[in-house]
């Protein structure tokens, strides 16, 4: 009988074994995903990874969190438009993969202080050859050639109107690996860019494809820009929010078409993707449309809208009790968060919101409530200022009456009305004894006073509806506070007060004049400026003015002239001792005589440790005579030594000017 011959197994072959030229060929191909932990698997291949990291670095360092930058160039390639973007990409196809965050918002973004310099147009061949050989194109029907014709008929139009929708939307083609896209301030869908779009999103949907465009995308955002001559059209967007992984929108300034035109309602498209469960929106929106968007996104838990009475071309009331009901029966089940507001005038109606069955935190104006018990009263004979108790109970007017029970905190918006007074004081009837029965959920209540300079910039983010309080609202009622609210009433043109105290309405003051400059702590040297973009500068005292009364004798002025875009902080530092285990002041004083477009940031560190901060907001300067702030600190020194105590301002990329002042700094 024939025996047979066990050959013996050769071990597997390892990645490391194969020939070099083939293994610098696979880490090639590696890049960007997979590069970092293919360097770090073993010596060896890291040696063979060397050449590749420094240019890896630079491109991740500019692309990741991509976004273009208005005005010059701060580094030689970054693009400012959507069609240097393209170029870039086509020369190193590789660069649209490393983008991981597309703020696109600022594409040929025209500031007051400059406009944007005409697009590069310098890779048009190679913008050329890459369309011919999208997929995308092809697939949608349209002809390069004329295609990238009026794309570069865009670009080359007048310096402010020379933003391409067809170069934005055709960038849109290109990023796998985005988790978030913001997109241009001037985008302006065509039919074109349309069927792009919705190819895009076609091929995203398909289970298995994510190396498709947008494939990742979480997290959209639009912004309206003023100069636009139209809002951006709602409904238009719902390709972009049925991508199969988008969970948060974002969008400003939306409009619904047939509510202004108040045409026939037209077919509308399928609703945006059941992944969707935070929506942060204003503008004007017809109920037709947002009752299909709601109902399409089964898994809601956020919705925040802000009805925009600028888009309003008629002075027709907003019927928002009949838009509350809209939401509540499309989402009752399932929202947790939920925040309506608007400057609009509103229309009567019935305030039903009690089969919210999940709902956790609700924001809304006071004036809903204030409206309601008004047409209530009138439907009694009664003054609104003469409810009484008894009436309240009789016509369902108090808290325990209108709420969710499920409601664990309560916001309510107030601009310091004096019939809101009247109104807080009936929602709070019988509260102490209604509360276990009625509300036993709720554990805080919030009153949020808005000054009219504030009104406009009320739409809050994720981070603030998370936060358990925020700077000015009322001091909050714990779930074991029994006994009925204090009287409200009304102290003073800027103040308000509810069951806690009075709250500020406008921006604080300093409790001292601001005569004295430089450090009291005895060391009285000068600052020492640390400007990284000349665009901010520190002035002697001869550039005050009447209006900006600071006398630092340390010459300490911060000027922000012409943000450019750059979000790194400005400096004024200077050494300081601290002894171990004392325990040192920082009070500071500021003033605003200008303030730019969005928000600004100004922190205080002793070294690392930042022990103060604070962010100023649009409107909190507003011309002359300026408003002053202070700024305040504690710090404990763990060690003996010496150090910085440094101040520094910065402002994100919407910023393009104003004068900010600082004087009065101590550290004792």
């Amino acid at each position: 009988m024939a025996t047979s011959t066990v050959l013996p197994s050769s071990p597997p072959t390892q990645f490391k074994d194969l020939p070099v030229e083939l293994m610098i060929r696979v880490i090639s191909h590696t890049l960007p995903e997979g590069f970092e932990s293919l360097a770090l698997s073993c010596k060896q291949i890291h040696r063979l990874c060397v050449p590749y990291i420094a240019h890896h670095n630079l491109l991740s360092k500019q692309y990741r969190n991509f976004r273009y930058i208005p005005g010059h160039r701060l580094v030689r390639k970054d693009p400012r438009n959507a069609f240097e973007l393209l170029g870039r990409i086509a020369a190193e196809p590789i660069v649209a993969r490393y983008i991981r965050h597309a703020d696109l918002r600022h594409d040929s973004y025209r500031c007051r202080s400059f406009m944007p310099p005409l697009p590069d147009l310098g890779n048009g061949e190679m913008v050329l050859d890459m369309m011919a050989k999208s997929a995308h194109v092809a697939r949608a029907g349209i002809d390069y050639n004329e295609f990238y014709a009026r794309l570069t008929e865009e670009c080359n139009k007048s310096r402010t109107e020379q933003f391409s929708q067809n170069a934005a939307a055709f960038v849109l083609t290109l990023l796998p690996n985005a988790k978030s896209v913001a997109l241009p301030l001037y985008w302006r869908p065509t039919e074109e860019t349309d069927k792009l779009v919705s190819i895009i999103t076609a091929d995203a949907k398909i289970p298995g494809q994510s190396s498709c465009s947008l494939a990742k995308v979480s997290r959209l955002y639009t912004n309206w820009e003023s100069e636009r001559p139209d809002a951006l059209e709602f409904t238009r967007l719902w390709p972009l929010l049925s991508l199969p992984k988008i969970r948060t929108f974002h969008g400003d300034g939306l409009t619904d078409r047939d509510i202004l035109t108040g045409a026939e309602r037209r077919q509308l498209p399928p609703g945006p993707s059941k992944t969707l469960e935070h929506i942060y929106m204003s503008g004007c929106i017809g109920e037709a449309a947002m009752t299909v968007f709601l109902r399409a996104a089964v898994r809601l838990e956020t919705f925040v809208y802000y009805q925009d009475a600028a888009q309003e071309e008629s002075n027709a009331k907003w019927d928002i009790y009949t838009f509350i009901r809209m939401v509540e029966r499309e989402t009752g089940p399932r929202l947790q968060r939920l925040y309506i507001n608007t400057a609009c005038a509103l229309a009567p109606g019935p305030l039903l919101m009690r089969r919210f069955t999940r709902l956790r935190q609700l924001v809304l104006p006071l004036e809903i409530f204030q409206c309601y018990m008004s047409d209530s009263a009138s439907r009694i004979g009664r003054p609104f200022t003469d409810l009484t108790k008894d009436d309240a109970k009789a016509l369902g007017l108090r808290l325990s009456d209108l709420i969710p029970a499920s409601v664990t905190e309560l916001t309510l918006l107030s601009p310091g009305k004096a019939e809101h007074a009247k109104a807080l004081q009936v929602l709070f009837f019988d509260f102490g004894t209604l509360k276990a029965t009625g509300l036993p959920a709720l554990e805080e209540i919030n009153l949020e006073c808005l000054a009219t300079w504030a009104i406009a910039n009320t739409l809050p983010t994720e981070q603030s509806l998370e936060a358990s309080s925020s700077p000015g609202f009322c001091s909050t009622y714990l779930a074991s506070v029994t006994a009925v609210p204090s009287p409200v009433a009304t102290c003073g043109p800027t103040r308000i007060s509810s069951a806690c105290n009075c709250l500020e309405t406008a921006p604080p003051a300093p409790t001292k004049q601001v005569i004295n400059g430089g450090f009291e702590s005895g060391n009285l040297g000068a600052w020492v400026p640390q400007t990284a973009g000349g665009w901010i500068s520190v002035r002697d005292n001869s550039e005050s003015t009447t209006w900006f009364p600071f006398r630092a004798r340390t010459g300490t002025k911060l000027a922000q002239w012409g943000n450019p875009g750059e979000e790194m902080p400005d400096k004024l530092s200077q050494q300081v001792n601290v002894i171990a285990g004392t325990r040192y002041a920082f009070n500071a004083y500021y003033s605003i005589l200008d303030l730019a477009l969005g928000s600004c940031h100004l922190s205080a560190f002793v070294g690392d440790t930042n022990i103060a901060e604070v962010v100023l907001y649009p409107g909190g300067g507003g011309g002359n005579p300026p408003r002053y702030y202070k700024l305040e600190g504690i710090f404990r020194a763990p060690t003996t030594a010496t150090t910085d105590l440094t101040l520094q301002l910065w402002c994100d990329y919407t910023s393009i000017g104003g004068v900010f002042g600082l004087d009065d700094v101590s550290f004792v």
